[in-house]
């Protein structure tokens, strides 16, 4: 799986994450202050799956109807854990639903993962 990891996305997290065997894109390592819309669009250039703790992503696609490959949004709630646990959570999930995430908005929240199809 090939992840675009937005800039609010902690690098420790992302550390762990790629130690699990993640293909990582860091925003905030290459490309730091990007606006969303243009995050986007490096998502869509490079065919990367984006990782995010930011909302503000899914009113781009369903309000706005920008375009991306996918969203995946960690949820708020899984913030005060450590960064390893967090990591472990979500690898899971990605190999869990291998190929499962393009044209989806996903929400990682602690006890289930949320889904839903991007418009049009």
């Amino acid at each position: 799986m090939r992840l675009l990891a937005d800039e609010c996305v902690a690098g420790r997290l992302i550390r762990y994450l790629r130690q699990s065997g993640l293909d990582i894109e860091s925003v905030a390592e290459s490309m730091a202050g990007l606006t969303d819309e243009a995050v986007l669009a490096r998502s869509l250039e490079t065919g990367r799956v984006l990782l995010t703790e930011d909302y503000d992503f899914a009113q781009l696609i369903f309000r706005f109807r920008r375009k991306a490959v996918g969203v995946i949004v960690i949820s708020p709630s899984l913030s005060g854990k450590p960064a390893d646990e967090i990591a472990a959570h979500i690898s899971m999930r990605i190999k869990r639903h291998e190929g499962g995430f393009a044209g989806m908005l996903t929400v990682f929240e602690p006890d289930r993962t949320r889904q839903r199809k991007f418009p049009g």
